[in-house]
Parts: C-alpha cells; sequence; structure tokens
C-alpha cells in the first residue's frame, strides 16, 4: 500500500474518532487512540514525496481537507480537557481551605520586637 493511501486510512481514522467524541465518560479511551493516530500519521507524513499525480493527488486533497476540519476539533478537545484540569485543581485548593482554614494566616500579633542594639 502507497504511503499516501495509509495516510488517508489514518486521517479517516482520525477524523471519524473525532467527529464521534462527544462523550465525557469514554475520553481516556478517545484520547489514547487520537494520540496513537498521530503518531502512525508522523512518519507517515515525514515520508510523503515531494510531487503527486493522479489519484495521489485527489487522496491528498482528501487529507488537507479533513486536516482543516479536524484541528479545530481537537482544539476544542484539549480547551474541555484543560478547563476541568484547572475545575479540579480549584475543588482540590477549596478542599484544602475548608479543612484547614488556618494556614495560611501569619499574624505577628503578641510578637515583640526589640529595635535597641
Amino acid at each position: 500500500m502507497s504511503s499516501v493511501k495509509e495516510l488517508h486510512r489514518v486521517t479517516c481514522k482520525l477524523r471519524e474518532l473525532i467527529t464521534n467524541a462527544t462523550s465525557k465518560n469514554e475520553r481516556e479511551k478517545v484520547i489514547s487512540d487520537i494520540s496513537s493516530l498521530i503518531e502512525q500519521r508522523g512518519p507517515l507524513l515525514e515520508g510523503l514525496p515531494s510531487s503527486f499525480e493522479g489519484e495521489d493527488r485527489e487522496l491528498m486533497e482528501q487529507i488537507i481537507l479533513w486536516d482543516k476540519e479536524t484541528k479545530p476539533k481537537l482544539e476544542e478537545i484539549f480547551s474541555e480537557i484543560k478547563g476541568d484540569i484547572r475545575n479540579l485543581q480549584r475543588s482540590k485548593q477549596s478542599n484544602k481551605k475548608y479543612t484547614n482554614p488556618y494556614n495560611q494566616v501569619s499574624v505577628s500579633d503578641g510578637m515583640f520586637l526589640d529595635k535597641k542594639k
């Protein structure tokens, strides 16, 4: 199988996976599948010839079109993950403040400082 056809196949799988990835329950599996497909695409992209003819040219045009569709969706998934991580960190901080509210209080009342030498 030519590298362009293989790249087309992998890109098609990646596109299908990204367009159908809406559930937060299966997020870990979807992320691992996306990363494995991206890892498969890397060497295929590097090994592409500089010019294409016939069917390979049509496949490459479709691959480029799909790339333009999938990049915003990947960025959206990435921003959702970042937001979830940020919310998790906030909830951890608020939980720590609730369990030990006097941890960060620095009071200097009752302290005597001698300024004479």
